[in-house]
């Protein structure tokens, strides 16, 4: 114990940088867990539509949601007017999925939803692809 005293007090700085990392690592951590919260497979996205009656919200580009999509899914390519609109107040209790393209772009729309109340919303992960992976259904115009 007493080796553990002089090498601190020998040390001051790099066991400080050592302390403020570790600190660091925790929050990362902990707020990486609260944001995987949100993301779902598409296994757990088609459990979500049968089962909880789900409705999918797709953020893609018009061109790519008409190349591609999923049965049942809305379009949106502005996120004001979708939570500005008096109709998504009524999905407040709903269970909504998002589509997007870039899952950055998805976990900042979740958190646009979230300030509005809107909390019981998800992400597919890698969005469209990973459900094309899965040989999922879609519709393509």
């Amino acid at each position: 114990m007493n080796d553990l005293y002089v090498f601190l007090t020998k040390h001051v700085v790099l066991f400080s940088i050592f302390v403020c990392l570790l600190i660091l690592i925790i929050i990362i951590e902990f707020i990486d867990s609260i944001n995987s919260k949100n993301i779902i497979n598409p296994n757990d996205a088609i459990n979500m539509i049968n089962y909880k009656n789900a409705l999918i919200l797709d953020f893609r580009k018009e061109e790519e949601f008409k190349k591609n999509h999923i049965i049942n899914s809305i379009n949106v390519q502005n996120i004001d007017k979708i939570i500005n609109d008096k109709t998504i107040k009524k999905y407040k209790e709903k269970t909504l999925i998002l589509i997007h393209e870039d899952n950055k772009k998805a976990k900042n729309l979740i958190c646009k939803f979230k300030k509005h109340n809107i909390t019981n919303i998800y992400y597919i992960l890698d969005g469209m692809i990973s459900w094309n992976k899965e040989n999922l259904p879609t519709i393509k115009n």
